[in-house]
């Protein structure tokens, strides 16, 4: 019964541990869909729409945080090739 529960406990540790490219976006995607729906159902009360209102929300989560990364205003001053 121990020899079963440890190999077990290897085998999820393993399929966790390569599957974590994949699980933490999930796992990410999901905490801020539940963030965000109080404001998207306001925004839907309001006549906006669901696709409309899911845009707004992400768009004004996402704008918010410090260090967002910002459009550059042209190419020429954009540090990157």
């Amino acid at each position: 019964m121990r020899n079963t529960s440890v190999v077990a406990l290897l085998v999820v540790t393993a399929v966790l541990h390569f599957a974590r490219d994949v699980l933490i976006p999930l796992a990410l995607a999901i905490l801020l869909s539940f963030l965000l729906a109080p404001a998207v159902r306001r925004l839907e009360r309001r006549k906006l729409g669901r696709v409309a209102s899911t845009l707004f929300a992400q768009r004004a989560s996402t704008s918010s945080q410090p260090g967002s990364p910002r459009r550059p205003t042209s190419c020429a001053s954009s540090p990157f090739p």
